[in-house]
């Protein structure tokens, strides 16, 4: 009896071992914490869409296709702080709150404001360029710049550059975590480990949220 009690409290212990190496060691791999499941294969298929869905948009500002990737939904973050007031800027409208807009919003002001700061940049410069100057005057770089003080940006846009741009996702896939209709995707793209928060509507998934986890250098 005594024998028996001393041996099963060492299999116990060589269980807890055990259990300890297969956490530490799914740490550092992929496999064990990326479910492989039709959720799962979804989810990634989504965030990776979304990554081409921008980088065309980033050329035409053709935003059409973001209602098939992105959703505003509550369970995803809030919006709010600077995020926010670009929001209630693009849409002229200082009452929006946190819980009235989405994810789906931000992306769609986001590409506005973008547009409208890459027509005004495209102009200044043909102005200046019409007039023989390879330079833009105090006045038309500040006209380059919003009433919160960002620059505008340029289009991501080059001579030779097809309409349609073949864009391919380097993105390495560290967990996925789902609960029910929603998951945690973690992820790195290269330049940042991000994590994604995804709800499922009829079926289908969609990305409700974004968190900076980490900015590479």
């Amino acid at each position: 009896m005594k024998n028996n009690r001393f041996l099963w409290i060492f299999v116990v212990i060589i269980s807890i071992i055990g259990a300890m190496f297969i956490t530490i060691d799914g740490l550092g791999k992929t496999k064990g914490q990326i479910p492989d499941t039709a959720d799962s294969r979804q989810i990634q298929e989504t965030i990776k869409l979304s990554y081409e869905i921008e980088a065309q948009a980033a050329h035409t500002y053709d935003v059409s296709a973001f209602p098939t990737v992105f959703i505003n939904d509550s369970r995803g973050p809030k919006i709010d702080g600077t995020v926010l007031d670009l929001v209630r800027s693009v849409r002229n409208d200082p009452s929006l709150t946190e819980d009235s807009v989405g994810y789906l919003d931000y992306k769609l002001a986001y590409y506005a404001w973008r547009a409208k700061g890459a027509l005004l940049y495209e102009q200044v410069w043909a102005k200046a360029r019409s007039e023989g100057r390879d330079y833009l005057t105090e006045e038309e770089s500040q006209s380059l710049t919003d009433t919160s003080g960002q620059v505008y940006p340029p289009r991501m846009y080059a001579p030779g550059i097809p309409t349609t741009i073949v864009f391919t996702t380097n993105i390495t896939f560290i967990s996925i975590s789902i609960d029910g209709e929603v998951a945690k995707a973690v992820f790195d793209d290269g330049s940042q480990k991000i994590e994604m928060t995804l709800v499922k509507k009829d079926g289908k998934w969609y990305i409700a949220g974004i968190r900076i986890l980490l900015s590479h250098p």
